[in-house]
């Protein structure tokens, strides 16, 4: 894609899977790429490893600070990392919000659940604070079939004596931003892997894993603009234990990214969940595998569009 003649966004429904041939069907999608790395456990949920902002609002946040690709207000690919940056404020007293739908809260971390959290409750368990137009609408010591109401959020912590003390109606109002390391403006951005290719250098390999020839995926870009999207894969069918063969090393799809252009490229989920969907004509095609081939559901995918949407 060449500068100024598309969007590239992530599309996610936290906590749900969504399938990259469904997107890529979309319309005004130009390309579907799978995307950021994520686990079923420890975590749980198989929410992503990094943060999620999708058209400036923050989607998934989780505690601390995660790397992610941004595409900016300049409609630029970069590199940056983003933490949540949110309060509660009662009559008394104002307190830092963790998390935002990560319900993976403990010791004294308090994570707010939205309505952008696809499945409608709040897992059992926690101790939560239900808050509609602002006011607290209910208290939990163990929340049970609590529902996110449409107008407001819930509080969730791993014990009650972690929330905030307040009781019915009391006001509690949530100020909900993030903070970047570099101070860019957010326009969409979801986490990666690390860095395989800086200002045209590839980058050390930190793994055995990422010297293996494994099916792999890439999002690169240059400084004039251009963005890529990159597999690679053997195209052959799955091993007898599940497994995807063959692809390339991370060094080696870094090398075939600079090759193309790039400066910079930063390596996604890879095995099985490599998947790669490109508009033909009327129809789209599977670029890594045969189109036959099973395709894995995936909590993110990149997508690139002929135009904003």
């Amino acid at each position: 894609m060449h500068a100024g003649r598309g969007v590239i966004k992530p599309v996610a429904r936290i906590p749900t899977m969504t399938d990259p041939a469904t997107e890529a069907r979309a319309r005004g999608s130009v390309a579907v790429l799978n995307g950021d790395f994520f686990d079923t456990l420890p975590r749980g949920d198989a929410l992503p490893q990094g943060a999620l902002i999708i058209d400036r609002e923050p989607v998934f946040v989780p505690v601390g600070w995660s790397r992610v690709v941004v595409w900016n207000a300049k409609d630029r690919l970069r590199t940056t990392h983003v933490r949540l940056a949110a309060s509660l404020t009662s009559s008394d007293d104002s307190v830092r919000v963790q998390a935002l739908n990560d319900p993976l809260v403990k010791g004294r971390q308090l994570s707010v659940m939205t309505s952008a959290w696809h499945r409608t409750h709040v897992p059992d368990g926690l101790a939560a604070i239900v808050v509609k137009d602002d006011r607290v609408a209910a208290v939990h010591r163990k929340a049970k079939a609590v529902r996110i109401p449409q107008k407001g959020y819930v509080v969730v912590a791993a014990t009650a004596a972690v929330l905030p003390r307040v009781k019915m109606r009391d006001a509690l109002r949530l100020t909900l931003g993030v903070e970047t390391s570099d101070y860019q403006e957010i326009i969409h951005a979801a986490g990666h892997g690390g860095v395989a290719l800086k200002d045209g250098q590839l980058q050390p390999v930190c793994s055995d894993y990422e010297r293996l020839p494994r099916p792999r995926s890439m999002l690169a870009w240059s400084k004039d603009g251009r963005a890529w999207f990159l597999t690679a894969s053997s195209g052959l069918p799955d091993s007898s234990e599940g497994l995807r063969r063959g692809g390339m090393t991370k060094t080696e799809l870094a090398r075939i990214a600079r090759q193309l252009g790039a400066d910079t490229a930063v390596v996604l989920d890879g095995g099985g969940s490599t998947a790669l969907y490109s508009r033909r004509g009327d129809g789209v095609r599977r670029m890594d595998m045969p189109g036959d081939s099973w395709v894995r559901p995936i909590p993110v995918l990149w997508q690139m569009s002929a135009s904003p949407q």
